[in-house]
């Protein structure tokens, strides 16, 4: 069977499967979420077909286990690799089928639909549209509320929009989040790393390049001893730019260099070309200005 096996395999899965015995669940819900975790480092790789293996086959192990917040992740995962594959019509059978499960379940999971929803609006540039939709409900699920407010703030810097109250509500339910649940089970380091970078993508686009630089390095610190490589060199990328308006082209200069780097071994030209474009600016003039 190829890598890009038929979605309609998993959609007869979701619809039909019986759930497994009871001494088998902790093993379905592991395999689902290890799967999922190499899908997500496979994506960052800019990996597709073998993210979207991946994926494919969490949502299979997590419908075995009737396991509805695995599926909805691992839904998320394929929305967004079909997505970046340009196959709109599986986008939009996931979506279908992610909205009838929540509606058919509980409207506390519709975080999950917006959240992948304000993912697509901002990868086609509809800033408008994610800053409006991304209402978080710290209730159930912080750590996606937290995405969310990610989402908005970013959006907010896109916009040009002063929203400083966005802005203390994501580093407040961030510090929370850090003090509540670091070394328990499911605290996520990656969704840590994602908030910093948000506000300091926030603070940057509003000239506070100092702040911005402070909340990076938390971030790098983080991406640095992860496989999302994408993440560090978007951090590399941002704290370059963030030094060179601190008129610092010397450190400036080796964080372009690094992001230029990895974005060439991620093969991703366009990223590697605007970091080499700061390098080759300072090269020339010596400073920027």
């Amino acid at each position: 069977m190829s890598k890009l096996f038929h979605l309609s395999i998993l959609i007869l899965l979701v619809l039909g499967c019986s759930s497994l015995p009871k001494q088998q669940i902790s093993q379905a819900t592991q395999k689902a979420v290890q799967l999922m975790e190499q899908g997500g480092k496979e994506e960052a790789r800019n990996m597709p077909a073998d993210a979207l293996t991946a994926y494919l086959q969490s949502l299979h192990y997590a419908t075995l286990n009737g396991d509805l917040e695995n599926q909805l992740t691992a839904m998320q995962g394929c929305v967004r690799v079909y997505h970046v594959m340009g196959d709109s019509a599986k986008v939009r059978i996931l979506l279908s089928d992610m909205q009838k499960q929540i509606l058919d379940t509980s409207p506390n999971y519709l975080i999950y639909y917006l959240q992948v929803l304000n993912w697509m609006y901002m990868q086609a540039g509809e800033y408008q549209k994610v800053y409006d939709f991304a209402v978080d409900d710290v209730r159930y699920r912080p750590d996606l509320s937290i995405m969310l407010l990610c989402d908005k703030i970013q959006a907010a810097a896109k916009l040009s929009i002063q929203d400083k109250a966005t802005l203390k509500r994501l580093q407040s339910l961030l510090s929370k989040y850090i003090r509540t649940t670091k070394n328990k089970q499911g605290y996520r380091t990656d969704i840590v790393a994602q908030a910093d970078y948000s506000i300091a993508f926030y603070l940057a686009a509003n000239d506070n390049w100092k702040a911005a630089v402070k909340s990076l390095d938390k971030a790098i610190k983080i991406d640095k001893v992860s496989d999302v490589y994408i993440n560090l060199a978007d951090d590399y990328l941002l704290k370059g730019k963030c030094l060179l308006k601190l008129n610092r082209p010397d450190l400036a200069q080796s964080n372009l260099w690094l992001a230029k780097t990895i974005y060439a071994e991620l093969n991703l030209p366009d990223q590697s070309e605007q970091a080499d474009t700061l390098l080759k600016g300072i090269q020339i003039t010596g400073n920027h200005e």
